[in-house]
């Protein structure tokens, strides 16, 4: 199989692509598709010059064209939750959790419920995480063990003390035009 490496400096676009991009590609959004020009194109690795590398994955490409990350569908989909990757990048980068992962899709998905996503996507109005968020997102989590559940509280509770954290329709759109650049790039 071949093998692959996207070079990107921005942990935001890392971020999106380790937690949510590459799935899309294998088993999500991109496979279930009926476009029938997939050819499976190996490992791929993200690393960026700190030496951060993220998992290998089998991800497809289509032939005709590159994956277009912008694309609204997708983003009606799985956009709440990739505003959270971005928002939290750095805090996932020195993690490297699941179990955060989950809490942040979670999180995020809640935080972006006060007033439908969909509409957000439009209206670009950010929302803002609190601790209050929190005890929402352990009763999510609750049917996993609680003490990985209660380690995930406490990093993202202490993590919101030090940082405000906004979900933001706008950044993530940025960050995604990033990504079709990096991609466009890298898997030609």
């Amino acid at each position: 199989m071949k093998k692959t490496t996207i070079h990107t400096n921005d942990v935001r676009v890392k971020s999106i692509l380790d937690y949510e991009l590459f799935g899309q590609f294998s088993d999500g959004f991109w496979e279930s598709s009926r476009n029938y020009n997939w050819q499976i194109l190996g490992k791929v690795v993200v690393d960026n010059k700190k030496g951060l590398e993220g998992p290998q994955w089998q991800i497809k490409e289509i032939i005709n064209r590159p994956y277009n990350v912008e694309n609204r569908e997708l983003l009606k989909y799985i956009g709440a939750r990739m505003t959270g990757f971005v928002a939290f990048a750095d805090l996932l980068v020195e993690k490297n959790c699941y179990d955060l992962t989950l809490a942040i899709e979670n999180l995020s998905e809640i935080a972006w419920n006060c007033e439908g996503f969909e509409k957000r996507i439009t209206t670009y109005k950010p929302v803002r995480i609190t601790t209050s968020m929190l005890p929402k997102v352990k009763e999510k989590l609750s049917y996993r063990d609680d003490k990985i559940v209660n380690n995930v509280i406490e990093i993202l509770f202490n993590y919101l003390k030090e940082n405000e954290i906004i979900l933001d329709i706008k950044e993530l759109k940025e960050v995604l035009k990033e990504t079709n650049k990096i991609l466009r790039t890298s898997l030609v």
